[in-house]
């Protein structure tokens, strides 16, 4: 199953507004469990009062959440990826990732809008793309699964 960004997004607002810790949501046919980071986040101090530890924990969780922006088509036509931009790719601030031939022009230049890393490929090289068609997806934080340490773009 294939998510477009607006359900991603609703999901998102969804499991943001919900007082309980757990959530088992299904919607629209898709099931989606989310476990709170406080059951799983261990405190050695036992110095600490529930405000504290709260806070920690939201900090904790904040601070590991990948940051995800789209990069989405600004003309109709076929978009041709760099052969430098795959998943996992560093790109920096408006640094080209592809190409839009668009009929009757010039190709248009399809630029990062960040630094960042690519975490997605929404489309095919060479794919027919219309106009606010995501194309890709960047994420300005990334988790190094070698030690957890989150890691920041340049």
């Amino acid at each position: 199953m294939t998510l477009t960004y607006q359900e991603v997004s609703r999901i998102l607002s969804i499991l943001d507004a919900a007082p309980e810790k757990d959530l088992d949501l299904n919607i629209d046919g898709l099931h989606i469990v989310v476990t709170s980071w406080s059951q799983h986040t261990h405190i050695a101090s036992s110095s600490l009062d529930q405000n504290q530890i709260a806070t920690v924990t939201a900090e904790k969780s904040t601070a590991l959440l990948p940051l995800f922006h789209e990069v989405s088509a600004k003309y109709l036509g076929y978009f041709h990826a760099n052969p430098s931009s795959h998943v996992g790719s560093q790109v920096r601030n408006q640094e080209p990732i592809g190409t839009i031939s668009v009929l009757g022009h010039a190709a248009v230049v399809v630029e990062a809008p960040q630094d960042g890393w690519i975490s997605d490929i929404c489309v095919n090289d060479g794919d027919f793309v219309e106009y606010g068609q995501t194309l890709a997806m960047m994420t300005t934080n990334r988790i190094d699964a070698g030690n957890g340490a989150v890691k920041k773009p340049f």
